[in-house]
């Protein structure tokens, strides 16, 4: 069967990631491959794939498309589902990713697609087009929902991939140019978490039940990358890269013992962690560690159900200090939760002006996602409905509480904090590779910028007001 597999941009992020791609399109091209015609495209703007999605389905012409649907980008999958109809109504059109899977009765009713593949992909996509090709009944397959007869019908769940080993090694061809400027490879060597933390999905799409690739195959894949791409550096995209002490370290033994020499970087949380697991990472090339703490308010870690400590966060700081001649190390935080407070943002000031960081903490204002448990509190207080979804192209930030502009403040406030240790910049992993340009001052600015460009002088002081949800 011929299939093409889209990755499209989201409207509000195009400008600020220039060389990153998904990594879940690879997952699909390798697991549909061996049986079927595949081509795959990441576009980084929407006005590239109008441009260019003609030609490539007259010339390629396919039977199905596949389309990964997030909350950011939904509204130009809408879009391109009316484009890919409007070339040909026989191409059956597939969505998966986060957002189609907890909101697949509007992908069908009002997106116009013909499937949607629910949680995890590639044996469904596989066993799905296997089903198409036959012109068989979309029942049998496990996983997914579909029309029929004007109805939405949604078949039995399938199990999650048990071993990842299992999955086909994923092929990045479709990113080889964003490779190539970059020099940096991605690796998710995990999914699950078994935390379930109030402003996040991982769980509830992945499930909580953590499942690893072996140390062998993930090295299989450093290889690849290296091999196959040329790249000189990479970043483990898992959630948590540190679930476990004990893989780590074989990990990083994996790499010395194979005489891999490439600098990496990698997201943790703040537990489990060592000494001894950090002084291995250094010696195996990692050089970046970005660690999850979003908040410095005991008060707000409990309420977002983090499951971490101000002591545990403090410990993993002070034992990357022990290594910041060759590790530069960084914060993800959050301001806005529930509970937010003048209070609650000093205290997580004061505590990070303790904290030693080489630096500045990346600070992000939360967003409301489905799937989460901040969705389902706030679907259920009735300050959203899952038809907003389908109003309203941006991504809403929680703003019950607080309004935009109080939640901008805060978010430099956070961002300019940290008791920071010089770090060569020239030296740092992230030096020469992502576009740095898209910190919170750019952001902010470019949001009000729209607020007056699309709504009008006299609405925008009603965006960043307090008390209600704005999209």
């Amino acid at each position: 069967m011929k299939v093409m597999l889209l990755s499209l941009p989201a409207a509000e992020l195009e400008k600020n990631f220039e060389n990153l791609f998904p990594l879940g399109i690879g997952y699909l091209v390798g697991s549909l491959k061996p049986s079927n015609e595949v081509e795959a495209y990441h576009y980084q703007s929407m006005r590239q794939a109008r441009g260019d999605i003609y030609k490539k389905i007259r010339l390629f012409k396919p039977e199905a498309v596949g389309l990964t649907c997030s909350t950011f980008n939904r509204g130009s999958v809408r879009e391109m589902i009316g484009i890919i109809k409007g070339i040909d109504r026989n191409i059956k059109v597939i969505v998966g990713g986060v957002h189609a899977s907890f909101c697949y009765n509007q992908i069908l009713e009002y997106y116009g697609a013909d499937v949607v593949v629910i949680g995890e992909g590639e044996q469904k996509m596989r066993e799905l087009c296997g089903v198409l090709e036959k012109d068989a009944s979309l029942e049998s397959v496990k996983g997914i929902a579909y029309k029929e007869n004007g109805k939405v019908k949604l078949t039995p769940p399938r199990e999650n991939v048990g071993n990842l080993d299992d999955l086909a090694m994923p092929d990045y061809s479709y990113a080889r140019p964003y490779m190539e400027s970059s020099h940096m490879g991605f690796l998710i060597t995990s999914r699950g978490c078994p935390v379930r933390c109030t402003f996040c999905s991982t769980s509830s799409f992945w499930g909580q039940q953590v499942r690893m690739n072996s140390v062998p195959r993930v090295v299989d894949e450093m290889e690849m990358l290296i091999s196959r791409y040329k790249i000189k550096k990479i970043f483990f995209h898992d959630d948590t890269f540190n679930l476990g002490i004990s893989r780590v370290k074989a990990l990083c033994k994996e790499i010395m013992d194979r005489g891999i020499k490439i600098d990496w970087a990698c997201s943790c949380r703040v537990t489990p962690v060592s000494e001894e697991m950090i002084a291995a990472m250094a010696e195996a090339g990692c050089r970046h560690i970005c660690w999850g703490i979003e908040s410095g308010s005991e008060e707000i870690l409990k309420k977002i159900n983090k499951k971490i400590t101000l002591s545990q966060i403090r410990e993993a700081f002070e034992l990357s200090k022990k290594f910041s001649h060759v590790i530069s190390t960084g914060a993800f935080a959050m301001v806005g939760n529930r509970g937010e407070t003048p209070g609650t943002i000093q205290d997580t000031v004061n505590f990070l002006n303790t904290i030693p960081i080489t630096d500045c903490p990346s600070t992000s204002i939360l967003y409301i996602l489905p799937g989460t448990l901040l969705y389902e509190y706030l679907r259920r207080d009735g300050y959203i409905n899952d038809k907003d979804w389908l109003r309203y192209d941006t991504v809403p930030r929680y703003t019950v509480e607080n309004s935009l502009w109080t939640l901008y403040k805060w978010s430099r406030m956070v961002s300019r904090s940290g008791s920071k240790i010089p770090f060569d910049p020239h030296n740092h992993f992230w030096s020469g590779t992502i576009n740095e340009t898209s910190g919170i001052k750019k952001a902010a600015k470019r949001m009000a910028m729209a607020a007056a460009l699309f709504l009008g002088p006299g609405r925008v002081a009603s965006v960043f007001k307090a008390g209600h949800i704005r999209f």
